[in-house]
């Protein structure tokens, strides 16, 4: 009985995230965003460069845009905006489950977070959009996030 709870649980979620995403590229396919405004490193126009990746995180809607196109929102957003600022301030690599969980800026639910689903939702969506980012387990509780190419950081409200 357990188990087809906690299975029911997990769909669900899957589900939920499902429909979220489908509404949002509704959302988004009649109004394109802006181009950013500040960046770490100046944008190219005309589309993404070779081995490079333009990231923009709109924090409002908590949307990551990858080279202009949808990437993932929510609390995946939130996970990999962090991921990458801390590579990119403190040249950090390395993560674990629990300095998320402890990470009140995420904002992670205190009675049960679904962290390990939203992980595996980000890897995934990483590998349908952009193969050369990888977040790859290392052991239990433990991943590491690997680039295979330079990213562009830009926020926007």
């Amino acid at each position: 009985m357990r188990r087809t709870t906690r299975a029911l649980e997990l769909l669900g979620s899957y589900l939920a995230i499902a429909i979220q995403n489908m509404l949002f590229r509704e959302r988004s396919e009649a109004t394109e965003p802006e181009p950013a405004a500040a960046s770490t490193e100046p944008m190219a126009s005309g589309g993404p460069r070779l081995g490079c990746h333009d990231i923009l995180f709109y924090g409002q809607e908590e949307v990551i845009m990858a080279d202009g196109e949808y990437l993932v929102r929510g609390l995946p957003a939130r996970i990999f905006w962090k991921l990458l600022r801390l590579r990119n301030e403190q040249g950090r690599t390395e993560f674990t489950n629990r300095e998320l969980r402890l990470d009140k800026t995420l904002n992670l639910a205190e009675w049960r977070d679904n962290l390990e689903t939203r992980l595996l939702l980000l890897r995934r969506r990483l590998d349908q959009k952009c193969k050369d980012i990888c977040i790859v387990p290392r052991a239990r509780g433990r991943f590491a996030l690997e680039l295979g190419c330079q990213v562009t950081l830009a926020d926007r409200p």
